[in-house]
Parts: structure tokens; sequence; C-alpha cells
């Protein structure tokens, strides 16, 4: 899993927003923004130029919008723009001097109620009556406002401005923006403290008596005098180093010839100012930041030096931290992905002028996301850190090994003689992964992994290639089962590209009404007539011709046009409800198949669907497959309960073919199991299969369950399952999937079967 995110202000390393309803991409891409705005500080850039940044990725993260930062003036009266890179000139001029109120827009409520505030219609809201000119001249339709709280002062936080997304579409912010607003504000919030405090530093160093230690020598570099600071810095008092000179702190970290650089700098231009490494009279070395000034009499001769020394310790810590955070995965301690493409590029560098080879080695934890689901975000910490630890134990110490991805690991390995190191290196992680992860409290993990590996400069000639290449052979060995891994061939990049073409392609499929819905016949064996429907969808692609769901499906899957594509199909399913209903006279319960991937949103609602055309909960089964039980997700049992409340069966398909226990039959209230097509494909008297399919009958029944065979194709089949006593059964021997008028016409023939 990936770290969770802090709300920053004030306390971001210690509270945490809990986004795991959050996409894994959409984690990502939060936490490559907050990496790329840590960078940044690390690097030191100007206060102004991250605030803007941070405005830029904000508004990368949603398309059609500007991103903006408002702070409130010395006296605490008026908003003013401080920082909006695509805002127009004359807009920002416009904003200027606001002053917060219930109608000062959607940032001057945010200062004015202190909360956030999110305006999906600026033409209409009453928060916006002031500023409704600014909204109709700059097209801004929707704007949603985050106040920046400073650090506590007098026990209670200050708001000092505020981040604004503003939309040139009315909207409101998804959980996903909602939590990048907060981070956002809350980085800007900690970006602007961090300019006021140095700020006062510089402001406060101008006395004697500040927090910056001072020393003041005479013209051979004799201490005369030093303030009540440099004794807390240093451990020695003035009595203790009056009369000597400042080579008492030195600590042997700076060498002869820095000493006579930074003389030969003060003698020159009466001025010298860097960092240094001191010692305190406790013998603790620490950093310090030194300026020394030359003071000269009316003839321009020396009569003094003064030094003034700043304590950088807990900068230099912070740094640390900053650097840490940029660089390094915050769970595992392994580079991260920013640090991993720096040393990969280091490394290709090396190989090209030496003429040898690099390969990179992509791990993807299988059924990672399972014990997440299961077990919760700690334990899959803890395994996280137990995989980093096996992964790292295998690699050789010039190897490099990172975490580039939620549960997605990557390893340089450099100087083999052949590829069989390789094999070594790659088999003996995939054996470890197969131990089980003792994860505490008597619970463990269960996961493998699969592996890619390309080469460079044989597969690839950029790292853009080759961390593609890799994943594409990661890919290949996924295919292949768990625990597998696969080197790149041309064949998977050709491959690869063809479903890239194909997922573009099923981008549009709908809108341009090449999807179909077919429905099959569900019959009852008790009577030879049809009482139920599947609903099953068809692709009739313009070029490649009609496409089977086992092509297209994983790829909607993967590119999240699953969930588009599911809710096509259940309108479209309650819609021939509805007309069956009208000219047949008969309420045909349809069957419509759900993955796993479309649990992971809870936007869209079939109860709302079938209420909106009056139908009940009894109009539409459910279809889902074994593997989501296995999962054992709490908001998969959610969303399955709310389907019992409201009427909507529950059918599990294949079933058979997979590990579901008794006990999730039960617990999840499954109304039919779907006995798979491959048991009855095999389906005779006496046999093994005929055997397996009484049991499941049986048994099923015995939980007040029904069944439903699949795949049913001779009379035969037929005439055994009545005889076992199945329930319902559908296949080719009664009909392939039709249109939706065919299967209207057997309607209204009241069709029987087998004919």
């Amino acid at each position: 899993m990936e770290p969770r995110l802090g709300a920053m202000n004030g306390n971001f390393l210690t509270s945490h927003v809990d986004y795991a309803d959050l996409s894994n991409v959409e984690q990502s891409q939060l936490l490559n923004l907050l990496q790329e705005i840590l960078v940044l500080v690390a690097q030191g850039a100007d206060d102004l130029d991250i605030t803007n940044q941070i405005c830029r990725l904000a508004e990368g993260l949603l398309p059609n919008s500007v991103a903006s930062v408002m702070i409130l003036d010395d006296d605490q009266e008026f908003l003013n723009v401080y920082a909006a890179p695509r805002l127009p000139p004359d807009a920002v001029q416009r904003l200027s001097r606001l002053k917060p109120g219930p109608g000062a827009g959607s940032c001057g409520n945010a200062v004015y109620r202190r909360e956030a505030q999110f305006v999906r219609d600026t033409l209409t809201d009453g928060r916006w009556c002031d500023l409704r000119q600014v909204a109709y001249d700059f097209d801004v339709r929707a704007c949603w406002s985050m106040p920046i709280l400073s650090g506590k002062a007098s026990g209670k936080e200050r708001v000092i401005g505020t981040f604004a997304l503003s939309s040139f579409e009315h909207r409101l912010p998804t959980s996903f923006h909602r939590i990048l607003l907060s981070i956002a504000s809350s980085i800007t919030g900690i970006v602007l403290q961090r300019k006021d405090h140095e700020t006062a530093l510089r402001i406060a160093a101008i006395a004697f008596e500040s927090q910056d230690g001072v020393i003041v020598t005479d013209a051979q570099a004799r201490i005369l005098r030093v303030n009540r600071a440099f004794t807390e810095i240093t451990g020695y008092s003035a009595e203790e180093v009056v009369g000597k000179k400042p080579d008492l702190l030195h600590s042997g970290q700076q060498g002869a010839a820095f000493y006579a650089a930074m003389w030969e700098s003060i003698l020159e231009t009466g001025h010298w100012s860097g960092e240094v490494w001191n010692r305190r009279k406790d013998g603790e070395i620490y950093p310090e930041h030194l300026t020394i000034t030359a003071v000269r009499d009316g003839n321009g001769n020396i009569t003094n030096y003064v030094g003034s020394m700043l304590d950088i310790t807990d900068r230099k810590r912070f740094e640390e931290k900053i650097h840490e955070m940029a660089y390094f995965d915050q769970v595992t301690g392994l580079p991260n992905r920013r640090l991993f493409l720096d040393r990969l590029e280091q490394d290709i560098g090396r190989v090209a002028r030496n003429g040898s080879s690099l390969a990179l080695v992509y791990i993807d934890l299988d059924r990672f996301k399972e014990v997440n689901d299961t077990l919760g975000h700690n334990k899959g910490d803890i395994l996280l850190v137990d995989a980093a630890r096996r992964i790292r134990q295998r690699v050789r110490s010039a190897d490099t090994v990172a975490r580039v991805g939620g549960d997605e690991f990557a390893i340089i390995v450099l100087d083999f003689t052949d590829t069989t190191e390789i094999d070594r290196i790659v088999g003996d992680v995939l054996r470890d992964m197969q131990v089980p992860f003792a994860l505490g409290d008597s619970e463990f993990g269960h996961v493998s992994c699969s592996a890619g590996i390309a080469l460079y400069p044989q597969d690839a000639g950029s790292i853009e290639e080759l961390f593609k290449h890799a994943d594409q052979a990661m890919y290949a060995a996924k295919k292949r089962g768990r625990s597998q891994f696969s080197y790149f061939t041309a064949l998977m990049d050709q491959e690869a590209r063809e479903r890239r073409e194909l997922t573009n392609d099923l981008r549009h499929a709908l809108s341009v009404g090449q999807m179909k819905l077919h429905y099959q016949p569900i019959v009852d064996l008790a009577t030879g007539g049809i009482v139920k429907a599947e609903a099953l969808l068809r692709w009739d692609h313009p070029k490649r011709g009609p496409l089977s769901p086992a092509v297209f499906i994983p790829l909607a899957e993967e590119s999240g046009i699953i969930h588009d594509l599911g809710n096509w199909v259940c309108l479209q399913a309650v819609s021939s409800v509805v007309v069956w209903h009208a000219r047949c006279g008969r309420e045909v319960q349809v069957s419509v198949n759900r993955s796993p991937v479309e649990f992971d949103r809870k936007e869209f609602r079939w109860v709302d669907v079938l209420a909106s055309v009056g139908l009940s909960g009894k109009s539409l089964v459910m279809e889902i497959t074994e593997g989501l039980l296995l999962a054992d997700s709490e908001h998969v049992r959610e969303q399955l309960l709310a389907c019992r409340q409201n009427g909507i069966e529950v059918a599990l398909d294949d079933f058979g073919t997979g590990f579901s226990s008794l006990a999730y039959l039960k617990q999840f209230d499954i109304d039919y199991l779907k006995i798979d097509r491959s048991f009855i494909a095999n389906l005779d008297v006496g046999g093994s299969s005929s055997a397996l399919v009484e049991a499941i009958i049986v048994m099923a029944h015995k939980l007040d369950i029904k069944t439903i065979a699949e795949g049913v194709e001779t009379r035969a089949q037929h005439d055994l399952l009545c005889t076992l006593g199945c329930d319902y059964a559908q296949g080719y021997l009664y009909s392939p999937p039709i249109p939706m008028s065919e299967f209207e016409a057997l309607l209204m023939a009241d069709a029987r079967f087998p004919r």
C-alpha cells in the first residue's frame, strides 16, 4: 500500500486522512505531487516558485481548471492573489483587496467561515453574489477553496489565506479532489510560514543579543567579547574564551586549505559567509552558518572582526528529512521511483561508456490488494517491509532495489556475464515471496510475485523504453500464472501496442453504438419455460469484427472503462425488462455480470435505476465471481448486503472452478450457484463430473440455494440435470445469446425447451 497522506496544517506528520477509497492511480498522483514539491523545498527553491508549481501540479490533476493562492494582508482585512500562474492578469487585478464575507466567493467564504467551501455553480450560489460578474467574465462555473492555516498561536490556528481550484464547468469535488485540496493548501501553508520565519530571523539577527551567536575579536583575532547566544551554542562561557582565538572551536572537519581560502576572502573583500562544522565544549560536532566581517578604521586598517554564527543543526535535520521524504519510500526505506530513475540514468551512462549491459527487473506482488483489504493497511505495510527485506537479501551490493509503486518493486542488476545470474536472483526472489508473511497477532499474508526483465541496450535505447518493456514482460509473466518471470521480446511490444489500440477503441465504443447487449434464456428445468435471462455484452468492432468479452473485458478492467460499461449494461438490461413487461405481460429476471473492479466504486446504484422505472429488486440478479468472496472486503460485503436489503438477488458464477467455502456462501447470502460449463461438458451417467454436479446441487439445496447449469448443449445433459434435481439451465441446447427483439419473440411464443 501507499502511505496515507496527512492533513498537513501544522500536524502533517502525525494526523492521517484515510484515502483507501481512492484508486491506486489517484494515490500515486497525490504522492507524486507531494514528492515533487518536497524536492523543490530540499533544493532551496524560491517560495513563490514553489507555490506556483503547487498550482500547476493541482491543475494537472483537475483538467479544465485554474489554481490560485490568496493571502491575507498584514491587517488581516483583505485577500490578495499571491500565486496563480494561469489566471489572467485582469482577473488577478479584480480579485485584489477582496474582503472576506458571506458573498465574497469561495475564497472569501473560506476565510470568513474558517472552513472549506465547495461551490458547484458560481452563477446561482449565494456565496458568490458579490463576485457574480467576475464569474461571468472569466467563465468560472465552479470553485472549491480550502483555508490555509498557520501554526498555532495563542492556542488557536490562524487563517492566513486560501488555496482554490476554479473550474470552467459545473462540478463538485470527488474524494480525490478534496484530498488534493487539503494537501495543496497544507503544503502552501508550510511554505508561507517558512518564508515568514526566515524573515523574522534576519530581522532578529541585527541586534547583538540575538539568537545568533556573536563573537568580536581584535585585529589579531583574539576574542574580546561574545554574547549569550554564543555560550548557548558552544557551551563556552565568556570567561573561558576571552583572550583566546576562535580556532578552539575547530572540529577538524575542514582542512587548512579551507581556512586559507576563507581568510583570503575576508582580507580581500572584508567579508566571508558559509557553512562550517564546529565543535562544542562537550565535544559534539555541529553545523553552523558563519558570517565574518572585517571592521576598519578611518585609515582603512582592520581593527576588529565580527562573527555571527547560527546553529543550523535543526535545519540540517529538516533538510535530511525532506531529502529522505523526497527520495526514499517512507514505508520500506528503499529508494523511491524518483531516486531509482536517477540511479538508473547514471548506470545506463556507465554501461554505455564501458560497453556492458544492465537488466531492469520489474516486480509486482500478486494478491497484495487482498491482504490490504482483508487485514488492513497496517498489516499491508508490515508485509511490504518484509518483502523489501527479502528482495534486498537476494541482490548483490552493486545492485539497486527500489519501491516504485504501491505493490511494485524494481531492481537494477549490473555486471553480469550472462542471464543465468539474473535468473538466479529473480528465481530466488520469486521463491522467497511464496513463503507466508508473519504480520503479527497470529495473522499471515499469502502473496506471490510476477517479474518482467528488460536488458539495456539489447531491448531499449532509453529509460522510458526500458521501463515500458520490463512492464510488458511482467504483464506476460502474470498471464502465464503466479510466481513466474519473463524476459522482454519484440512480440510483447507488438501485443502491448495492440492492447493500447484496442483500449483506445474501447473508450469510444459506447458512444458510437458499437456495443450491443444480447440475452441468453435461462430455462426452468421443471417446466421448460423461460424464466430468466443472462445479459451478455457484445462488441462489434468496425475493423476486427465481433470480439469476445474475454478479449475486451480485461482491458476495460485495467483501464477503468469497466465502470461505464457496467453502468450501461445495467441501464440497458433494466430497459429491456420494462419493455418485455409492457409487451409480453411478463417480468423476466435478468442476470448482469459485475466485475470485481466495479466494487471499487460506490457511485452507481442498481437500486436507484430500478426505482426510477418502478421495478422491484427482484428484476435483477447480480452475478459475481468466487474471487470476490475470497477477498472478504468490507466494502464488498456492504454492497452485497445493500442488494439483499433491496431485493436484488446474487448469483455466484462459474462455481467449482475457484476456492469458495461453505462459510462464504452463507456469509454473503448467495441465492444461486451457476455450475461451471466445464463440469457440464463432461456430464454422463456414472461419471466423476456427474458425481460432482450432484454433490454441488445437494449441497446448494441444503443451504437453500438454487442451482443453474451453464453450457448445456445436448438433450442427454438436460435429462441428467433434471434427474439430479438442478433447478435451471442455460446453453445452446435452448438458445445462444440473442438480441433483445429475438428474445422478446421467444417470450411472446411462450417457448418451451428442449424442443
